[in-house]
């Protein structure tokens, strides 16, 4: 199960007054993972699907006269090849579903583009060199076909009287990352992890870093 919560704040520009909102909702997520083949030794495939449901709110406003966006309901499948003597390549291959339709209010105005569903394309590797029994060094590379919410840069989508207005760059993304992580085993075998990727192809270059500590 999942709680959400969004707070909101509308500045009135003209009369130099403001309105806030903020509520919180429920929401649930549900998940599978499937070995489809193993042979103990070169190769692994493991298929994978979830779903999370939508964060809808309700803060007690109009929302044709307030814009406000809930968390689109989404959809996630993919498979993972493991391969080589030992496993030590794995090939990801990842399918988004996004409803943003839902997640948004309808125009008021006839002829104003409405947000889009969209679905979003990923595939990476990833190769783990051993560098001794207990310590890793995983390098790794992905593409993101990446669909926004609109289908015309130049004609965004509008929410209730209000039009999205902003820098949006284009209509899909090519987005390209690199990344490794570094990992070592303790005494008792637990993992920790520190991982590191930066991201070319969006409206701006993402850096991530990490840190994972299995307990």
């Amino acid at each position: 199960a999942d709680l959400g919560w969004t707070e909101y704040t509308l500045t009135d520009r003209v009369n130099d007054s403001e309105t806030q909102e903020s509520g919180f909702t429920f929401g649930a997520g549900i998940g599978v993972l499937l070995g489809i083949y193993d042979n103990r030794e070169s190769v692994r495939l493991n298929l994978g699907a979830a779903y999370q449901s939508g964060l809808y709110f309700d803060l007690g406003t109009d929302r044709n006269l307030v814009p406000y966006f809930d968390m689109p309901q989404q959809f996630n499948v993919g498979i993972a090849a493991f391969l080589l003597k030992g496993t030590p390549l794995r090939l990801t291959v990842d399918v988004q579903f996004l409803a943003w339709a839902d997640a948004s209010q309808d125009p008021i105005f006839s002829g104003q583009p409405e947000f889009e569903d969209v679905v979003n394309i990923s595939a990476g590797a990833e190769y783990r060199f051993d560098l001794t029994e207990d310590k890793f060094l995983h390098v790794r590379a992905g593409y993101c076909l990446f669909d926004p919410p609109w289908g015309d840069v130049d004609h965004l989508p509008a929410a209730g009287i209000y039009q999205l207005v902003m820098a949006a760059g284009d209509d899909v993304f090519n987005i390209v990352s690199i990344g490794a992580g570094y990992t070592w085993l303790t005494d008792s075998g637990k993992a920790r992890i520190v991982d590191a990727a930066v991201a070319f192809g969006g409206d701006s270059v993402n850096f991530g870093i990490g840190f994972n500590l299995e307990w």
